[in-house]
């Protein structure tokens, strides 16, 4: 039976594990709000962490995060309703999730998608290369900020949230560039007309 009361991924600064250099340079891009979740969607998804994490051969799992934005007393709600898992590929048993952008943009064009969470069963939440790369492929795909989870295991652990929203509002961000390439028809030689 769900809870009656909601769950709140509340206010964070920081998370408390990961690479202390790389957090600290990484800090205009994390989240400072808070996070609605419907009653027990949360814990599914800590359940599933756990499940994936807790075994001989770790593994990471991602979800996109279901929304049905509203608003209250003129002010933006993004309660997360619900999740859809993503089907992964694993690179190496002990770090590398892959996903298939193409699921996200089928679920994002029938539901809201919010964000995206996968987890990194090692605890380390410090955001690899490839997690860079597909936070800013997604957004600039869908063509506005979502929110990116990184999360651990461990129940008691602050989660990672990263997002784009300051790069969307610039003008010369590369984001902003390619909404620009997509609005004018996409690229004139056809190799990615289809990628923004």
């Amino acid at each position: 039976m769900e809870a009656k009361s909601n769950t709140s991924l509340g206010h964070f600064n920081s998370p408390r594990k990961g690479n202390k250099k790389q957090l600290k340079a990484i800090k205009p891009f994390i989240f400072r709000g808070e996070i609605p979740f419907e009653p027990g969607v949360w814990h599914r998804i800590q359940d599933r962490v756990e499940l994936w994490s807790k075994s001989n051969n770790p593994m990471e799992w991602a979800c996109a995060l279901i929304s049905k934005p509203k608003v209250e007393k003129n002010k933006a709600i993004v309660p997360i309703v619900d999740f859809i898992e993503l089907p992964i590929w694993q690179l190496s048993r002990s770090h590398g999730l892959s996903f298939l952008i193409d699921d996200v943009i089928r679920i994002a064009e029938k539901k809201f998608v919010a964000g995206l969470l996968h987890s990194h069963p090692n605890g380390n939440l410090t955001p690899s290369s490839s997690d860079w790369a597909t936070f800013t492929y997604i957004d600039a795909i869908l063509g506005r900020p979502l929110l990116y989870i990184i999360m651990s295991p461990e129940k008691k652990s602050k989660p990672l949230i990263i997002h784009f929203e300051a790069c969307h509002k610039c003008s010369n961000s590369f984001l902003n560039i390619l909404k620009k390439i997509k609005k004018s028809g996409g690229e004139k030689y056809g190799t990615h007309e289809n990628m923004v």
